[in-house]
């Protein structure tokens, strides 16, 4: 499982090349949604589609109902959705007992789930497959694809600041445990601000993988260590010789194994990751838990140093490996359990969703599929952008003009790269004051584009009344979750190109940027530039200093040690 990486571009000063690449990444730094499916596919030789739901006259009514953090839109009989909403609540509560709410990341756009009877299955996506058959054999015979066609059975797509799941419900089954899946865990961790550390986020992904739901409990089984060949030999000898990573280079901030070396290398990482933290929340030494959680938090915001680790489990780097190792035999053998509290879910308010809700939530569901179908089967692109248009703009020609789904309908023509309807929409739901951060940034971007055609300011630069409405979008977007870089990158790139000195608000703003993602070393060479041609040295210092503990590579260390060079009496 890859894990989402830092841009790793570096960035000119203030050069005009420099800024051109600036703009160049910001067209692509997260305007483009991003999709995880939520169930791996089983066979290199199935091609699965998400599901295209065409509107049927005999199909059930959609009903809706809301609670804490997520909508649910529901075409199931009535208890089944309540089952289902309530199941989906425990496996939320209960994912706390293992991973603190501080720890998720913060989304001010509600999760929405749409569940679908698996009745109605047979007749979803048929038009479409049956397509995709009929292109197969109008294809050379030496030249057709021989997958298998078939529904996703659940998905979880992705947008830059919202998610959104698919699931199928069999109604002539008893109820099942409903669980979190490892994508949905990465998801919210790797989304959370400020970052956590790399090895942290794919550790806990391992780790995961050995966790168990119960009714009311989360149970995390023995693992597996390297190959069952070195599990079962260490079961049979606890002494069984094994390699083990120092622990330094394990929680290095800038980890040294990447997707370049060699696969056993990788895994040892990330094992010895998880291992760490399985050893760390061990309940048999249930203090040993505070200590480890206030290190991840150091470890967010503060470079990794031996002294913050003696700190938090008051032994040494070296002194922890042995324990690591010690305690590799119990991880192979033994479970823990995390006991949930008693829950005791919210009344679930079910009525009948409006023809509002149905377009927005279903309509921004089909418009995350299309990235899916993109990369899976472009020829059938256009079925699926077609579908998602329809879906939304029925409602919206209906006379709906809920906020939020005037910003899908912007999001959908940013997608499908049509700028003059996104902003006719983008424009209206902001106005209303949406709740979607991507909504104010794309709007950003697309009023930036038009400034920078015909700079008002001096030397060909913007003029502070030609920013400040773009940055006041953006500032928009940064109270709202999840906090974004692209945001923040684009409020320094914005500075770069503005003839006008930011103001000393506009300078915090933009080295809290460079704290809350220290990965994005283009957010801190920004910040640290401004602080330095304003007078701020000593804070541009103490960022530069912050950007080295972090870079991840030498040309970003290249990049802060150019900048030390621009400060008074540097060496």
């Amino acid at each position: 499982m890859k894990l989402r990486r830092p841009s790793q571009t570096i960035y000119g000063l203030a050069s005009n090349a420099g800024l051109a690449l600036i703009f160049a990444v910001l067209g692509a730094c997260g305007a483009r949604l991003a999709a995880e499916e939520s169930t791996p596919a089983t066979s290199e030789r199935i091609v699965e589609l998400p599901p295209l739901l065409v509107e049927e006259s005999k199909a059930p009514p959609w009903h809706y109902v809301a609670v804490t953090g997520a909508e649910f839109l529901s075409r199931c009989k009535d208890d089944t959705t309540e089952e289902f909403v309530c199941g989906w609540l425990r496996a939320q509560d209960l994912l706390k007992r293992i991973l603190p709410p501080e720890f998720h990341c913060q989304m001010s756009v509600p999760h929405t789930l749409l569940l679908y009877s698996q009745s109605l299955k047979s007749s979803v996506s048929r038009e479409v497959i049956n397509e995709m058959v009929a292109q197969e054999r109008q294809r050379p015979k030496a030249r057709r694809r021989p997958d298998a066609i078939g529904v996703m059975p659940n998905m979880r797509l992705n947008d830059r600041d919202a998610w959104a799941s698919f699931v199928f419900l069999d109604e002539k089954r008893a109820p099942e445990i409903i669980t979190c899946t490892s994508y949905h865990v990465l998801f919210v961790l790797d989304m959370r601000t400020p970052q956590l550390p790399p090895w942290f986020i794919s550790g806990f992904v391992q780790l995961f993988e050995d966790v168990e739901f119960l009714r009311d409990a989360l149970r995390v089984n023995p693992t597996r260590w390297l190959s069952d060949e070195t599990t079962k030999a260490i079961l049979l000898d606890p002494d069984f010789p094994r390699a083990l990573l120092p622990m330094q280079e394990l929680l290095a901030t800038a980890p040294r194994i990447t997707d370049k070396d060699p696969d056993w290398q990788r895994q040892l990482w990330r094992s010895q990751a998880a291992l760490f933290i399985r050893w760390a929340l061990d309940k048999k030494a249930p203090q040993r838990a505070a200590g480890f959680w206030k290190f991840v938090s150091r470890t967010c915001t503060e470079p990794l140093t031996e002294a913050l680790f003696q700190e938090c489990f008051g032994m040494d780097f070296a002194d922890a490996r042995d324990r690591l190792s010690d305690y590799l035999p119990t991880a192979l053998r033994q479970s823990q359990l995390f006991p949930g509290e008693k829950f005791t879910p919210p009344p679930i308010k079910l009525r009948p969703a409006t023809d509002s809700e149905i377009a927005r939530i279903k309509g921004d569901w089909e418009r995350l599929e299309i990235g899916y179908v993109q990369r899976r089967f472009p020829a059938l692109v256009e079925k699926y952008r077609d579908q998602a248009q329809h879906t939304l703009e029925r409602s919206y020609n209906l006379g709906a003009r809920d906020p939020r789904l005037q910003a899908a309908l912007g999001l959908f023509h940013c997608d499908t790269k049509n700028p003059a309807m996104a902003r006719e929409y983008l424009e209206a739901a902001v106005a209303a004051r949406v709740t979607r951060p991507r909504a104010y940034y794309e709007l950003a971007q697309l009023y930036l584009r038009e400034v920078l055609a015909a700079p008002a300011g001096t030397n060909g630069k913007l003029s502070g009344a030609q920013a400040a409405p773009i940055l006041e979008l953006l500032l928009t977007a940064r109270a709202q979750s999840p906090q974004l870089p692209e945001i923040y990158l684009l409020i320094g790139a914005i500075w770069e190109r503005c003839a006008d000195a930011p103001t000393a608000y506009h300078l915090a703003i933009m080295e809290e940027g460079a704290r809350l993602f220290p990965r994005h070393p283009s957010l801190g060479a920004l910040a640290a530039l401004q602080l330095i041609r304003n007078g701020q040295t000593d804070r541009a210092a103490a960022l530069i200093d912050f950007g080295l503990s972090f870079a991840l590579v030498p040309e970003s260390r290249a990049l802060f040690e150019k900048l030390r060079s621009f400060l008074p009496h540097a060496p």
